[in-house]
């Protein structure tokens, strides 16, 4: 195999007329040129240059033949080089945070993102959304560097830096007869309806855990995603059981009421922003930096 550095000592023998010449604009010894130059004959079998006297006289028609291939090598090398380093640069300032839908429309997420874009412009950040088991395996696998995500999160070998909360809420449609309202209770033993368990298996285990400390009966809305659990409750007239995100949904707030689970502790759903453990990889850090930084500024605020 012929290397690019011999194709580069051939180049320099070229267009320096000498062995010596090349040895000195390459910053190498003499013999290392000359055994370059005989790497690629006897690779390719055939005389590059005449020699008279041991000393280079000139090349041969196989070696002026060899030096224009060379230099097309060389040079398709160097641009190659050259977008390589381009792309590593690109993909060192480039940041893929996952994030389940529901998030964009959370205030404090919104800004920490504004406010980390005004103090890192050149970075690239992408943000993609996906379901919570798939936010996980994404980050696993390096599709994601970060994700924000419902815990809690079921796979080891993750930093996690909770961020949000929301106390778990019953949702109940104002139209129902005899229950929610502004007069009415959710009592045990009234069907509530929920999202699926392969929303997050490890989250909707602590719905169900809930649901039963509560004595309200589950079922499960068919879609994986908090508006269609609204639009379910709404549809067939059966409380929500889900997080309090009244925030993100200001449509449907003249449609419900929002009450809490009777006969049980406080549930809180949380979400956080994960990473893989020990990447501390810019810029990455930095947005882990500034949301700890956001999140230590909003818990000191009542005590203030």
């Amino acid at each position: 195999m012929i290397s690019i550095k011999a194709l580069r000592a051939l180049l320099a023998i070229s267009e320096e007329r000498s062995l010596t010449g090349a040895a000195r604009r390459m910053n190498v010894s003499q013999p290392w040129i000359s055994e370059q130059l005989r790497q690629i004959e006897q690779a390719l079998g055939v005389a590059l240059v005449v020699r008279g006297r041991g000393r280079f006289v000139r090349l041969t028609p196989a070696g002026e033949a060899a030096v224009a291939a060379g230099r097309g090598a060389v040079e398709a090398f160097d641009q190659a080089q050259d977008r390589l380093f381009e792309l590593g640069q690109a993909f060192r300032n480039r940041l893929t945070v996952g994030a389940e839908p529901i998030t964009l429309d959370f205030t404090n997420w919104n800004a920490l993102i504004v406010e980390f874009m005004r103090l890192h412009p050149g970075v690239d950040l992408v943000i993609e959304n996906a379901s919570p088991t798939d936010l996980v395996a994404g980050l696993l696998d390096g599709r994601f560097d970060m994700i924000l995500s419902l815990l809690p999160c079921p796979a080891p070998g993750i930093d996690i830096l909770p961020l949000y909360g929301h106390a778990m809420k019953l949702f109940v449609p104002v139209e129902r007869s005899g229950l929610g309202g502004i007069e009415g209770d959710v009592v045990p033993g009234d069907p509530v309806v929920t999202l699926p368990e392969r929303y997050q298996p490890a989250f909707m285990a602590e719905v169900a855990h809930l649901a039963e400390a509560a004595g309200l009966p589950l079922e499960r809305c068919s879609q994986a995603n908090f508006e269609a659990l609204l639009r379910s409750a709404l549809f067939f007239e059966k409380a929500a059981l889900m997080p309090d995100l009244s925030d993100c949904f200001p449509s449907y707030r003249d449609q419900v009421t929002v009450l809490p689970v009777p006969g049980a502790l406080p549930m809180l759903a949380r979400w956080g922003l994960m990473r893989r453990r020990g990447d501390a990889s810019h810029p990455g850090a930095d947005l882990w930096a500034l949301a700890a930084a956001d999140l230590g500024q909003r818990e000191a605020a009542p005590a203030a």
